[in-house]
C-alpha cells in the first residue's frame, strides 16, 4: 500500500508536469519556457546532489539545511511535519554512528511555472538491528522541491518505498 501511494504521487506530479509542457499549437511558447524549464531542471537536480553531499558531510545538520520551513517527511505512514518534527524523527537514527543514509537522484522535473520540481532516484540505508548486526536496505524516493526567494531549492516533501523485505541483508 506505501508503495502504491509512492507510486500515485509520482504519477500525479509526472502528469502535471506533462499537462504542462507545449503542445505543437503553442510552438512560440515552447521556445520561451524551454530554456528556463531545462535550466530549473539542472537547479533541482544539482540540489539534490548536493542534499546527498551535504548530508554524508555533515549527516543530520547536512539534511536540514535542505528542509523547508514547512516540509512533510514521510516515513512509512508515519507523517513528521515541519522543520522541527522533522529532526525529532530523525536523530535518534542518525544519532548513531552506525546510521548511514545514501541516495542518487535518479531523474527530475520542474513544474512550467519553475519554482516547484520533484527528484527521484533510489537510496542505500545501513543502520543497526535489534539484534546488533548492521541491516542494509535500498529503495526509491521521491523529493519535492520548492524554489526559495534566494534561487536555493528546498525539500517540501520527502518520502520512499524500500525493496521488499525479503531482500533486507544482515551483516556482522
Amino acid at each position: 500500500m506505501k508503495t502504491f501511494a509512492l507510486l500515485a504521487c509520482a504519477a500525479c506530479l509526472t502528469i502535471a508536469a506533462a499537462g504542462q509542457t507545449a503542445t505543437p499549437s503553442q510552438p512560440a511558447r515552447l521556445q520561451t519556457t524551454m530554456p528556463m524549464a531545462v535550466n530549473a531542471k539542472s537547479e533541482v537536480m544539482q540540489a539534490d546532489a548536493d542534499f546527498a553531499k551535504a548530508t554524508q558531510a555533515r549527516r543530520l545538520e547536512g539534511w536540514m539545511e535542505y528542509m523547508a520551513d514547512d516540509v512533510v517527511l514521510d516515513r512509512g505512514g508515519r507523517a513528521a511535519v515541519g522543520k522541527e518534527a522533522v529532526r525529532k524523527e530523525l536523530t535518534p537514527q542518525w544519532s548513531d554512528p552506525r546510521f548511514k543514509l545514501t541516495w542518487n537522484p535518479d531523474d527530475g522535473e520542474v513544474f512550467e511555472s519553475g519554482d516547484f520540481g520533484f527528484t527521484w532516484g533510489h537510496w542505500q540505508l545501513e543502520a543497526p538491528a535489534k539484534d546488533g548486526s548492521l541491516q542494509r536496505r535500498t529503495g526509491q524516493y521521491l523529493t519535492v522541491w520548492r524554489k526559495q526567494k534566494d534561487g536555493s531549492w528546498k525539500v517540501i516533501w520527502d518520502g520512499g518505498a524500500a525493496t521488499p523485505p525479503a531482500a533486507v541483508q544482515k551483516t556482522q
